[in-house]
């Protein structure tokens, strides 16, 4: 492969998963349609967001290939904006990371899909699948990006001076900006996860609200229990 192919090739991927990330946060569907999804379950927002093809329809059922490729290389990308965060506490190695984030977002995928078959949600699992890990990978990114922008803004010290004699708590963060990721990762999946899970199952954006914040509930209990039994024994 030439160079020039090799640059065209690069820059078109580049350009592809650049509008899947726009795509996601201008309108949070399912961007790579999963393979045979019934045609009762291609409601108007996923067909929209797929430009109305259903090309993946006729292939076997599983998630589509785009789907796991667009959540790896976001994960990527964001675990080395986190660890280019200056002052930020050391973050997990990038395969930890991968690890973590797969085996996380698949019993998340199962909780969210129980309950939303439970409010009577019509999308089928591979659909709650591929909406979840393309939204919540782009969430994760955009968190990296703010986190990583947070700490080079408050990184020169006149600037920590600066917010240290008007506001402690903006100073805290500035002092340790990895905390910038998790508010804004919380903050960006309550708006969007609720939006995604309601155009793919078909029911309102309350519902949606309602399973999303129900399995974070879930996931902060188990934390919470896991750390009372670790410290118990």
């Amino acid at each position: 492969m030439g160079t020039a192919k090799l640059v065209n090739f690069i820059t078109s991927r580049a350009a592809k998963h650049y509008s899947g990330i726009v795509g996601t946060l201008c309108r949070p569907t399912v961007i790579f349609l999963p393979a045979d999804v019934p045609p009762s379950q291609l409601t108007e927002n996923v067909l929209a967001a797929a430009n109305g093809s259903t090309s993946y329809a006729v292939m076997s059922e599983r998630p589509a290939s785009e789907t796991l490729k667009f959540f790896v290389i976001n994960i990527v990308i964001g675990t080395i904006m986190g660890k280019l965060v200056p002052d930020g506490q050391e973050s997990p190695d990038l395969l930890g990371t991968l690890c973590f984030s797969f085996v996380s977002a698949f019993l998340a995928i199962l909780f969210v899909h129980l309950f939303c078959k439970l409010l009577k949600g019509q999308g089928s699992f591979w659909m709650t699948f591929s909406v979840y890990l393309h939204v919540q990978s782009t969430m994760f990114l955009v968190a990296s990006f703010c986190a990583l922008l947070w700490g080079l803004i408050m990184w020169p010290p006149q600037v920590i001076e600066f917010v240290e004699r008007h506001s402690s708590v903006v100073a805290s963060l500035g002092e340790n900006s990895t905390l910038v990721f998790p508010i804004v990762l919380l903050l960006l999946e309550a708006v969007y996860m609720p939006l995604a899970l309601a155009a793919v199952h078909s029911f309102g954006h309350w519902k949606g609200a309602i399973v999303w914040w129900t399995v974070v509930v879930l996931f902060l209990v188990i934390n919470v229990l896991g750390i009372i039994l670790l410290h118990g024994c």
